[in-house]
């Protein structure tokens, strides 16, 4: 019975009775068999006490296929449908645990024998070398993968294999390596490890390789052999959950074709010369600590969060360029470029963003907003050393350029503001365009509507750009703004500004601030009416034919009063019908239909001219009057002159 022999099924190898005991399969030797009852389930994770001998048994073989071959000329060993189970336990040496050489365990594990010597007992981690050609493919490595300090002198290829544990590549040397059509079912990590791809093949860099959980690059080296690739790392077909990549430089690149896919993409403290994104790629996380990309471009259109923080960009930077000519309107959740500089252009158009911050950012060339809609924004403490438009930007929150240079032009024709805008802390060193500057979105042949300031230093610094473009009917929207903000002022401490406030609170009734001369003409028709009416039957007897024309004339000055100062606005058509109306209750009762009263009423210099007696009623109408007709003048002239 001893001398039986089988024959696996996958391999044609010939394995004893002795090697039959162990896999209970006689048609599958150790490295083919079905291992699934090798092991427990515990607390979620695989035990494999029960198979301890198994296990010593399967990586034996595994390193006498590794001597067989090294001696060959043409060293390539073949793992083929090959299922590996745990990994032998190897004790490492490092820096925070003093341990003696026994402590290694066996001379020989996994893939090497190793001979204590030298390195080891200076208490420093050797090298565990692997100096032959391996092809795994369609293997499955049942369990966690351990590569620490592994150095692969020659090639190494992994082709449609499953990792069902984590992997972990600390300190792991490949000096040629190909993953292809490989699964990685949990977390993978290289640390300080150094990937060396193939370079006869520039497209097999993971290819159609799927990571279910994270996998971390941190500290590693992507040297191409031959330096004939076009990128250091590129992702074909790859998918990710989520890929960290931190601590590493790039210098020819990483790129992300179209057909790879990842969750999020996450950069910290990475030097790259072309970071190159065109793939389904929704989160996008770049961190860099003042660390260069020298070219970034990402032109697909499944983004949804894009953070560039602390990162110099050196050339431009255009989110989806080749979108721009369709006009599509792409969704953003965030845009987070704090702290960032962008040396070249940066074009970020017809997005719709609904959370962005530009804290201590800097644009050293042009920033085109164009057509962007934000629904929340922060703009502190950012430079705008060039140009910076916002033309056609949609802002659907309040907006404020706190300590906000800019030292180029800044264009805000058309823009919509429907939160409010603050440019108190703003500082513009070259002109500004703020044409047709609106609240809500109007057609090109109707008025603008006027934005909500938050303060009139905010007004002042719109109307200040008008005035010096000459332009000043928009100078005069922005000047009513300012006004209505120093109102606010007062407001606030009414008690110390009372008479200040009267006075102005008299201006804006009277004729909005000299900007409404239609509402000082209402006044000086409607005020004259009234005392018109009031002169002409001031000696008469008091009884209703006098008595009620009188209190409808009062109540219809009181009426406008009200409508004014509660509305601060008053209609065409309001005004209109009011005029008809005290011209109606005025002549009717005085049947003076010519107006003769009126007119001579109506001149401020009659009683100079006139043998009118002046009594303390007229004085303080012909005052009123005075000023009414000022400020119908001054209105007037504030929307027809010109410097």
């Amino acid at each position: 019975m001893g001398n039986i022999k089988y024959r696996c099924s996958v391999c044609d190898k010939v394995f004893n009775n002795k090697e039959f005991k162990l896999t209970n399969d006689a048609e599958k030797c150790i490295l083919h068999c079905e291992k699934d009852d090798w092991y427990d389930i515990k607390h979620n994770s695989k035990n494999w006490i029960k198979s301890e001998n198994k296990i010593r048994y399967f990586w034996k073989r595994i390193r006498d296929l590794i001597t067989q071959v090294s001696h060959k000329k043409n060293n390539m060993l073949d793992f083929n449908n090959v299922i590996f189970p745990q990994f032998e336990d190897i004790y490492y040496l490092d820096n925070k645990t003093e341990t003696s050489n026994y402590e290694l365990g066996n001379k020989e594990f996994n893939f090497v024998k190793y001979e204590l010597e030298g390195l080891a007992s200076y208490g420093k981690q050797p090298e565990f070398i692997v100096e032959v050609n391996i092809n795994f493919t369609n293997s499955v490595f049942l369990d966690d993968v351990n590569f620490n300090h592994y150095k692969f002198k020659n090639f190494i290829c992994f082709n449609k294999v499953k990792f069902q544990g984590k992997c972990s590549f600390i300190n792991t040397e490949f000096n040629e390596v190909s993953f292809d059509n490989v699964n990685f079912f949990k977390e993978v990590i290289f640390e300080n490890s150094i990937l060396n791809f193939i370079n006869y093949d520039d497209e097999k860099d993971f290819e159609n390789t799927i990571f279910h959980e994270d996998v971390k690059f941190c500290t590693s080296k992507f040297s191409t052999v031959g330096s004939k690739k076009e990128y250091d790392i590129k992702f074909m077909g790859t998918q990710f959950k989520k890929i960290s990549i931190s601590s590493c430089d790039f210098e020819k690149g990483i790129c992300f074709l179209r057909d790879t896919k990842a969750d999020i993409v996450s950069i910290n403290s990475a030097t790259i010369d072309f970071l190159y994104i065109e793939s389904d790629v929704p989160n996008i996380y770049i961190s860099n600590n003042k660390k260069e990309i020298n070219k970034l471009i990402i032109k697909h259109n499944t983004l949804k969060s894009l953070t560039i923080h602390n990162t110099i960009i050196k050339e431009d930077f255009l989110l989806n360029k080749e979108q721009y000519k369709k006009r599509d309107t792409f969704e953003l959740d965030l845009l987070n470029l704090k702290e960032s500089t962008f040396n070249g252009k940066v074009k970020i158009q017809f997005y719709d963003i609904q959370n962005a911050s530009f804290y201590n950012t800097r644009f050293q060339d042009l920033a085109d907003f164009y057509q962007t809609t934000f629904h929340k924004v922060d703009f502190e403490r950012t430079d705008f050393l060039s140009i910076s438009v916002f033309s056609e930007t949609h802002f659907k929150c309040d907006v404020a350029f706190e300590y906000v240079k800019f030292w180029g032009k800044a264009i805000f024709r058309d823009t919509i503001i429907e939160g409010s805008l603050n440019l108190r802390d703003s500082i513009f060193n070259d002109e500004a365009n703020f044409l047709n500057i609106t609240k809500v979105k109007v057609d090109k042949d109707k008025e603008p509507k006027d934005i909500n300031v938050v303060n009139r230093e905010t007004a002042r610094v719109i109307k200040n750009f008008y005035d010096n473009a000459n332009n000043i009917i928009e100078s005069n929207r922005f000047y009513k703004l300012e006004m209505e903000k120093r109102e606010e002022e007062l407001k606030k401490d009414i008690k110390s500004n009372f008479w200040e406030w009267l006075v102005f609170k008299f201006h804006e009734i009277s004729s909005y601030h000299s900007q409404n001369w239609l509402l000082a003409l209402f006044w000086i028709i409607n005020f004259t009416f009234f005392y018109s009416h009031l002169k002409t039957f001031g000696g008469q007897p008091s009884d209703e034919y006098y008595t009620i024309p009188l209190i409808l004339s009062f109540n219809i000055l009181i009426f406008s009063f009200c409508e004014i100062y509660l509305y601060k606005k008053i209609s065409f058509i309001s005004i209109l019908l009011t005029m008809m109306f005290s011209f109606g209750v005025y002549s009717i009762s005085t049947r003076d239909f010519n107006l003769y009263c009126f007119s001579n009423n109506l001149n401020p210099f009659s009683i100079m001219t006139g043998k009118d007696e002046l009594n303390f009623s007229s004085l303080i109408y012909k005052v009123t009057i005075a000023y009414l007709i000022y400020q119908f003048i001054i209105s007037l002239r504030q929307n027809t002159r010109r410097k």
